[in-house]
């Protein structure tokens, strides 16, 4: 995978995260995936229905108001994103 269809795979993640759709948040996760909220309750979680799990809970409660990307990272078969969500909005 190129970086450039890592990015894509990122940016369709954030993308039905802020438009609240877990099902698509997690659409493109592998069954292995490793999802660590840093300083979250619980992290890192295992597997698409446990990471499905935590996006159904997160946008029953917030949306971001948007969002400070800071240090992405996209590997051959990775992606870590740093990201600063400076305003929640409950929902």
């Amino acid at each position: 995978m190129t970086p450039g269809e890592m990015e894509a795979l990122v940016e369709a993640h954030l993308r039905a995260e802020g438009n609240g759709d877990p099902d698509a948040a997690v659409a493109n996760y592998t069954e292995d995936v490793e999802h660590d909220m840093v300083g979250f309750p619980g992290s890192p979680l295992h597997g698409i229905p446990a990471a499905l799990e935590f996006y159904r809970q997160l946008v029953k409660e917030i949306r971001t108001a948007g969002e400070e990307r800071l240090a992405p990272f996209v590997g051959p078969d990775q992606a870590a994103l740093q990201a600063l969500l400076a305003t929640f909005e409950p929902v």
